[in-house]
């Protein structure tokens, strides 16, 4: 999706100066989409959620003080009131 709208060509027609932070979720961001998401949107950060539609929209986030790899590499940390544990088979 942020994609599409990045490289539309009528992106560049709209105001997006009040936009303070983009979500990703559903898939691996890829860095380098990350920073072009910061540079275009011209946002405070970029943060990425991962969960199961069972357990919520999002189970874990990343922070936007976190960088890019971090985000781009991880689901992030557990939300709050949120158990989790590794189970090696």
């Amino acid at each position: 999706m942020h994609i599409d709208m990045i490289h539309h060509p009528e992106f560049d027609s709209h105001d997006v100066s009040s936009l303070r932070l983009a979500s990703t979720a559903g898939s691996i961001c890829p860095e380098e989409l990350i920073r072009l998401m910061k540079s275009k949107y011209t946002v405070d950060g970029v943060v990425s959620a991962y969960g199961m539609t069972e357990t919520s929209p999002a189970s874990y986030f990343t922070l936007p003080t976190d960088t890019d790899t971090l985000r781009a590499e991880t689901v992030g940390y557990p939300l709050e009131h949120t158990e989790v544990y590794v189970k090696c088979f």
